[in-house]
């Protein structure tokens, strides 16, 4: 009975438009292993509120940008990882922020290998996390 009371919620609020779908299996899979609950957002990720109730938020985005190189046929693009949880007053409680610079022949191939190793990344990040 204590754990169940004491069982965290976390609403869901990061999505395809903040670049993250491709990440949600993992942040799904490594807060349910920690024993939390995840819900997603109710009407998609920029819905404000869901019915159900929750201890904390989590909110963040992938962004990615095109740098410059002199490799004829490659380009460069750095990907920004950011997430943050907040509890339900909207207090931030803890940040991961992580960049990556991949260079490849096109953007897909450039994103796959950051995605490989932002999920590293997390995983490594969150094996210590403990937010309440």
């Amino acid at each position: 009975k204590d754990s169940a009371a004491k069982k965290l919620v976390v609403l869901i609020k990061v999505g395809r438009d903040d670049g993250l779908d491709d990440l949600l299996p993992l942040i799904n899979k490594l807060l349910n292993e920690k024993d939390y609950t995840t819900l997603p957002p109710a009407n998609g990720a920029q819905a404000s509120s869901s019915t159900a109730p929750y201890n904390l938020e989590l909110n963040g985005k992938l962004l990615s940008e095109e740098q410059p190189i002199n490799v004829p046929g490659f380009k460069r693009f750095r990907f920004s990882l950011h997430l943050q949880f907040q509890n339900s007053k909207g207090e931030k409680i803890s940040t991961s922020e992580h960049s990556v610079t991949k260079s490849a022949r096109n953007y897909q191939l450039a994103y796959d290998q950051a995605l490989a190793e932002l999920r590293s990344f997390l995983q490594k990040e969150w094996e210590e996390l403990s937010v309440e």
